[in-house]
């Protein structure tokens, strides 16, 4: 009897010990797809009209200066995760993914970001946890092969210590949610780095598998964004770029027809 109050009490103060990583980093923000989006275009909808003058000039200005970055996996470049139970937790990550920067650095609010996961590169520090998170009860990545990310807004402004809030649609195993999360955004001579850490409900992209009886898996989902990209100096959109320099040399040469008639 003695044998197993002791060994009770181990476990216990084993699994008190075990903190849950999730809640040391702000929860994103999660709203259904539809929701967000309706409430975004009816204030998309506000602004319109009371700048309907300016539109064709403002996009023409915004696609000159907006910058096409190609994102990929490398040492400098990560995209991971940590997941808990009530007796440990670990890391994973995924080793190939890819996406684009359209980067503006005079107006970074108006940068975008897309990413997509292959997600049958994830890695785990275990090879069983490895082979376990790929299976239907997790990622199930042969039905669901990619996971994607695709940004719809850049604010300035975030908690804690970032310099900007993120805002997009994220689909995963299937889900498409709009999340946001805090990141900080850095430019330096040649880069600009991105990183985040957040947390997510993995039941909000109807991850449900619950874990064993006496060692329950945690809902939340620690990720981690570590994005370097290498400036390239590529125009996001060339065809922009060009019809605004075109549009640039006719005014010159409509102001030189009229002095040559003063």
């Amino acid at each position: 009897m003695r044998v197993l109050s002791l060994m009770l009490f181990l476990t216990y103060g084993f699994v008190m010990a075990c903190d849950d990583p999730s809640e040391d980093v702000p929860a994103a923000e999660v709203h259904d797809h539809d929701d967000e989006h309706e409430d975004h275009d009816d204030d998309h909808d506000h602004d319109d009209d009371d700048h309907d003058d300016d539109d064709d000039h403002d996009h023409g200005d915004h696609a000159e200066h907006l910058e096409r970055i190609e994102l990929t996996a490398s040492e400098s470049s990560t995209v991971a995760f940590v997941g808990s139970k009530v007796t440990g937790s670990h890391d994973g990550g995924f080793r190939e993914w890819s996406g684009v920067l359209e980067f503006d650095e005079e107006h970074i609010t108006e940068s975008t970001l897309n990413i997509t996961i292959q997600t049958a590169s994830l890695f785990s520090d275990s090879d069983d946890l490895t082979e376990h998170l790929k299976s239907g009860d997790f990622f199930d990545v042969e039905r669901f092969p990619t996971a994607t990310f695709q940004s719809s807004r850049i604010a300035a402004g975030a908690e804690g210590d970032a310099t900007h809030t993120i805002t997009g649609d994220l689909t995963l195993h299937g889900v498409t949610k709009t999340v946001s999360f805090p990141a900080t955004v850095a430019i330096a001579e040649g880069t600009v780095t991105a990183t985040s850490e957040f947390s997510i409900n993995r039941r909000d992209f109807n991850i449900n598998y619950p874990g064993r009886p006496n060692d329950l898996i945690r809902d939340g989902v620690v990720i981690k964004l570590n994005i370097s990209a290498t400036r390239s100096g590529e125009a996001a959109h060339p065809e922009a770029t060009m019809e605004a320099a075109t549009m640039e040399g006719a005014t010159e040469m409509a102001a030189d027809h009229d002095h040559d008639h003063e």
